[in-house]
């Protein structure tokens, strides 16, 4: 492994502290652990993380087992049996439950021990911010000179066309989802993305002022005809018409414009 992560202490005040013979046997495997703990840094040179036991609600504990022989005070003698037998000093990085659960918040935590994710997290970061000096270094020397890729290397001209044949396809279609959405239209009652499109930009062409309009272009003459009887500053759009019934409907609507006015 890159990194052993460990912790104790609490279970050990609780199952393991009772009696003179079991705080001997205790202390000789604590020195045990703190003496692997260096090993592994200075034989193996593998980093290692000890973290503490957190802040104890001892209101909260279950049972009174737990509350006379694991509430805060005796695992803050554990932490500091710990620290004294050299498990601490040995760890390569030391995080202190403590510090991120606290006494400010240890009501908090729901059966005396464990407490909710987001303190969790705090402890994460503190181990995240400090894996930049813990985890091995490559040395600069050994590493391979960077050679940047030459220009296009990376490019795939299969891809760019297939690129530009979704872009096709959605502007032909009027449809961002490739002409997808058609297929909901057997259910919308016909309604397809071109009727949307129109439906939505139809009323802002209607704005657009009319010196910036497109002359009406149609054989016979009646459509010039029509472009001369709009009113001057009519923000009517002007477009193509296709047949005659549409042309009926503009008439329409510019006659009633223009009584409009006159009232």
């Amino acid at each position: 492994p890159d990194l052993l992560v460990m912790g104790g202490g609490v279970m050990d005040a609780l199952h393991v502290y009772a009696t003179d013979e079991d705080q001997e046997s205790h202390k000789k495997a604590i020195r045990s652990l703190a003496m692997e703990l260096r090993n592994l840094g200075t034989k193996k040179d593998l980093p290692t993380v000890w973290i503490t036991p957190p802040t104890i609600h001892t209101k909260a504990l279950g049972t009174e087992e737990k509350r006379e022989n694991m509430n805060e005070e005796e695992v803050e003698n554990m932490r500091v049996l710990y620290s004294n037998l050299g498990v601490n000093d040995a760890a390569s990085f030391v995080i202190d439950g403590p510090s991120f659960t606290g006494n400010d918040r240890v009501t908090e935590s729901h059966d005396g021990i464990q407490y909710a994710a987001e303190f969790y997290d705090v402890g994460a970061q503190i181990l995240f911010n400090a894996l930049d000096w813990l985890l091995p270094h490559d040395d600069p020397d050994d590493l391979d000179p960077f050679v940047a890729p030459e220009t296009g290397s990376m490019g795939s001209s299969l891809l760019g066309i297939m690129i530009l044949l979704f872009a096709f396809l959605s502007l032909f279609f009027f449809d961002s989802y490739l002409g997808l959405s058609y297929i909901s239209s057997v259910f919308s009652n016909g309604v397809t993305p071109c009727d949307l499109y129109e439906e939505a930009f139809n009323p802002i062409l209607e704005r657009i002022p009319k010196q910036h309009q497109q002359p009406i272009v149609k054989d016979g003459g009646s459509n010039q005809d029509l472009s001369s009887s709009l009113a001057p500053g009519d923000d009517k759009i002007v477009s193509v018409l296709e047949n005659d019934e549409t042309l009926s409907l503009l008439h329409d609507h510019d006659s009633e414009r223009v009584s409009d006015r006159n009232r």
